[in-house]
């Protein structure tokens, strides 16, 4: 068969009229594996080398920010990769896959340390496990990410990033449900903890959801025309990184989101320690109220998506973060120990609340859309999420610092005092966070939507 010429190549699919069914799933599939390693890094690898390695909090704050840091500074690079230097005339599916392999090998490797000493040494495994674990992901989420901006515009990519989303909160339910999974017992059986079977069993997940991914996106993945026999220079990189921060619109929801993350990231790390020790429930609760919240999460992501094609997405955003925040301030402090009802409805509320997260994502497409006929995704969604990496790793250098100061102790009853404090952390804490964002978002100008 005789090689096409570039010039008789289709054009990216960025305005295709309709995409098939499959493929729009498919698309989403990746995401299962992606937010089920985030879902498992969030939720349980503070705490896992905390109380099961017994590294210190705030050495295990340091090594986990350090190499979130890192993941922010990647993120945009990797974006300007994968819109500028295509493998074999493809910008995002090669990624994905290479990416796909190297989180499912450091995520087993981040939760099966060995059996080390000292405070240095553990210190020194996190760190290491965690940095190739971070740029691996990014290998695989970034490109994912911009690869909806390829694919469609307009109430059809809002429909991609739906479906984006509800396959990553499929993942996130399954995370935190397979703990009590036969197969998971089946290894526990074998003499790993469950942090292990589960990093286990997401890594296999992660390399399924990527394959189907790149099987059902196949042919839809071509560079652009004008990247033929284009040499991309750093200096071009920077100057497509500059072009974004001139970007005021852009710029202004960036901060919004970087203080919103801020509290979210605090919200989802000191979760386990709030119910846990705090309220004092049993695993069996703690991780049924986890799942409920990811699972109405998920529910009502499509909900937001049909919402947002008749009310404005700014102000879909700014009542949502700002009722969550009322919510964490108000509720979280007044729960009584030992009740796992009350907290089962809070986490119905936080999951529709958290659901409209959804629409930020679409905004960013819009923005980059806007800004640039040749519709630079790449380079929008490496700065967004970088913007979150680096929230993320100023939240987590306070926690570590914060479980120190309020006289954390692992695996112990925690004193009055300390109790009182984990309550006002998770509660009233990120409330002031949300509100800030939200307040923030009603001065943003988005358009008309």
């Amino acid at each position: 068969m005789k090689d096409i010429q570039p010039s008789l190549l289709p054009s990216p699919p960025h305005l295709p009229g309709r995409l098939p069914q499959r493929t729009r799933i498919g698309y989403g599939f990746a995401e299962s594996g992606i937010s089920g390693a985030e879902v498992l890094l969030r939720v349980s690898l503070l705490i896992y080398y905390t109380d099961t390695v017994g590294l210190r909090p705030d050495l295990a704050g340091y090594a986990i920010a350090l190499c979130v840091l890192w993941d922010a500074i990647t993120d945009p690079m990797m974006g300007w990769i994968s819109d500028n230097l295509p493998i074999r005339g493809q910008r995002r599916r090669p990624y994905i896959i290479l990416g796909a392999i190297g989180l499912s090998l450091t995520l087993v490797m981040l939760f099966s340390p060995p059996d080390l000493s000292s405070q240095w040494a553990k210190f020194i495994w996190l760190f290491v496990s965690y940095f190739l674990v971070n740029t691996t992901m990014t290998i695989i989420a970034v490109p994912h990410s911009a690869f909806a901006g390829d694919l469609a515009s307009g109430s059809a990519r809002t429909g991609l990033f739906g479906w984006r989303l509800l396959f990553g909160n499929l993942g996130l339910t399954l995370a935190t449900a397979i703990p009590a999974t036969p197969l998971s017992m089946a290894l526990k059986e074998h003499g790993l903890t469950v942090d292990q079977s589960t990093s286990i069993i997401i890594a296999a997940l992660v390399i399924v959801s990527a394959i189907v991914t790149v099987v059902f996106s196949a042919g839809r993945d071509r560079a652009p025309d004008s990247h033929t026999g284009v040499v991309h220079s750093p200096l071009a990189a920077l100057a497509s990184f500059s072009t974004v921060l001139r970007d005021k619109a852009f710029r202004s929801i960036f901060f919004a989101y970087f203080i919103a993350n801020i509290g979210l990231t605090l919200y989802s790390s000191f979760a386990l320690y709030f119910y846990r020790y705090r309220l004092e429930l049993d695993e069996t609760a703690t991780r049924t109220i986890i799942a409920l919240f990811m699972g109405v999460f998920c529910l009502f992501i499509p909900v937001w998506i049909l919402v947002s094609r008749r009310f404005p997405k700014k102000n879909l955003l700014l009542i949502n973060i700002a009722l969550l925040g009322l919510m964490t301030m108000i509720v979280y402090p007044l729960l009584p120990v030992g009740n796992s009802q009350l907290p089962l409805i809070a986490s119905v509320l936080g999951g529709i609340f958290v659901a409209a997260v959804v629409l930020l994502e679409v905004v960013v497409a819009e923005l980059a859309e806007s800004a640039d006929k040749n519709a630079p995704f790449g380079i929008y969604f490496g700065m967004w999420k970088m913007g979150a990496k680096l929230s993320r790793a100023a939240a987590l250098v306070f926690t570590g610092h914060l479980l120190q100061g309020i006289g954390f102790v692992p695996n112990a009853l925690q004193s009055p005092q300390t109790s009182q404090y984990l309550a006002i952390l998770f509660g009233p804490c990120v409330g002031i966070l949300l509100l800030t964002s939200s307040a923030m978002i009603a001065r943003v100008r988005i358009g008309a939507n």
